[in-house]
Formats: structure tokens, C-alpha cells, sequence
């Protein structure tokens, strides 16, 4: 057994560790170091993206950059331009071929419609106003063809301006008007 003393009258304990204080330090340690770290790790990609930046402005100021982004810019305008002249014409060869088309059908609808003995030697289209000029052997002839030309439905005022009647034949020249679809809707 121990002596007693007497200057040191009571016996050492241990004193209980403070956890509170310790879970504390623990605690702000597991929050600090990933707000730390991401911290950190924000600050270099901003760095990052700083040197980035400086490096795409150096490329965009660069004189042969500018230059050859120029030259970019004026072929692709080139192109454009190039389109719409295609454009235009792809758009001009389609209604050519849709006035061909018509032109064909109105002369294949003449042609069917002339009679036995009937000769055609000329026609001209002015201003909707149609023009045929030929010959035959007789009157009823010509007018049987002016006609077969205003049952078609696509002729109005078939007139008959001029016959001369030669030794062989007789001349003739018919006028008549086109009815353009849609033009004639109050009729």
C-alpha cells in the first residue's frame, strides 16, 4: 500500500477524455476537407479554362486566322448565291416544261380535231387569241372544223375572219380564244 502524504493529500485519477469536443473536431474535419478539395479542384479548372480561353482569342486574332475565316465566309456566300441561281433555274425549267407540256397538249387537241381533207399551214398564239391558217376542198369543211374546235370546251369565239376560194382550194384562217383554266370561272 502507497504511504499517505500529506502534501499531496489526494490520489491522481485519470480525467475523462471530452468527446464532445473531440466529435466536434471530427465533425468540422469530415465537412472542411471535401469543401477544401472541391474547392481546389474548382480553382484549377478555372485555371484551366482561363488558358483555354487566352488560347482560342490568340487563334481568333491571328491575321492568317482572320484572313483564311474571311476567305470561309466569302466562298460560303459564293455558295449561296450559287444555290439560288440553281434554284431559279431548277424553278424556270420546270415551268418550261409545264408550258411545253400545255403547248403540246393544245396542238395535239387542234390536231384531233381537224376533218378528213383539211390541211393546216399555220398557227400563231397572241395574247390568248389563237390563229390557224390552211386549206381545204370546201366550205362545210371549214366550218365543221371551227366546229370540232368549240366542242372541245377549251376554245371560245370561234370565228371564221377570212376564206378565199381559189381554182384548187380554199383558204381559210380561224380565230379563237383559249380558255385558260380558272380564267373563265363566271361563265
Amino acid at each position: 500500500m502507497p504511504e499517505f502524504n500529506f502534501f499531496k493529500p489526494f490520489i491522481p485519477t485519470k480525467k475523462p477524455r471530452n468527446y464532445k469536443k473531440l466529435f466536434l473536431f471530427v465533425l468540422i474535419l469530415v465537412f472542411i476537407i471535401p469543401i477544401g478539395y472541391y474547392h481546389w479542384d474548382m480553382l484549377l479548372q478555372l485555371n484551366a479554362a482561363n488558358e483555354k480561353s487566352k488560347e482560342i482569342n490568340a487563334f481568333l486574332t491571328d491575321p492568317s486566322n482572320l484572313k483564311t475565316v474571311e476567305e470561309v465566309v466569302r466562298k460560303q456566300d459564293m455558295v449561296d448565291h450559287y444555290l439560288l441561281i440553281r434554284d431559279q433555274l431548277l424553278n424556270s425549267k420546270a415551268q418550261l416544261n409545264s408550258e411545253f407540256q400545255v403547248a403540246v397538249y393544245l396542238l395535239d387537241l387542234i390536231n384531233d380535231q381537224i376533218p378528213n381533207e383539211l390541211f393546216l399551214t399555220q398557227m400563231a398564239l397572241d395574247n390568248g387569241t389563237l390563229s390557224i391558217e390552211g386549206y381545204c376542198d370546201s366550205f362545210d369543211t371549214i366550218a365543221q372544223y371551227a366546229y370540232n374546235l368549240r366542242v372541245t370546251g377549251m376554245f371560245r369565239d370561234v370565228m371564221i375572219p377570212v376564206v378565199t376560194k381559189e381554182e384548187t382550194f380554199t383558204y381559210f384562217t380561224v380565230e379563237c380564244s383559249i380558255k385558260w383554266e380558272g380564267m373563265d370561272e363566271a361563265e
